[in-house]
């Protein structure tokens, strides 16, 4: 961060200035749609036009909410991550082993991967998590 400010600092011709920062959570895109407080669906980023829909997976993460607990408004799409925690990738990896199965790369493809799953079965079994960070409307809401 030091050696970014500097080299920026020196290009403005000037080291105060603002500066934000935000954690990078390392999954998969999605979106979630709800209707009168309800979860209706769950889609990838896709293309940026055009995603994939995985509502029937992403309804087995329990950090997504089904339906709001209070009022909120008639629609609402939120975005964020679904990613899988370092912890949840090596206990998943001890299980392959001990199946005789292969390894998996690294936690980011396993939940991407696990989220397209035509079983979601094998998605609730993952213990995939989500961080939501973005609405449309840029109001928050407890959901």
């Amino acid at each position: 961060m030091e050696v970014w400010h500097k080299r920026v600092a020196r290009l403005l011709s000037n080291d105060s200035f603002d500066m934000i920062c935000e954690l990078k959570i390392d999954g998969l895109a999605v979106s979630l749609q709800y209707e009168d407080g309800l979860l209706v669906q769950g889609s990838t980023r896709g293309d940026g036009y055009r995603g994939e829909d995985v509502t029937r997976n992403l309804r087995t993460i329990k950090s997504i909410p089904l339906r709001f607990l209070k009022d909120g408004p008639k629609v609402l799409e939120v975005r964020g991550e679904v990613y899988m925690t370092k912890q949840a990738f090596s206990t998943l990896n001890k299980e392959q082993d001990s199946r005789g199965y292969h390894r998996y790369a690294n936690p980011r493809n396993t939940a991407a991967g696990s989220v397209r799953q035509l079983d979601s079965a094998i998605t609730a079994a993952r213990n995939l998590d989500m961080y939501i960070f973005n609405n449309l409307g840029n109001t928050i809401y407890r959901i």
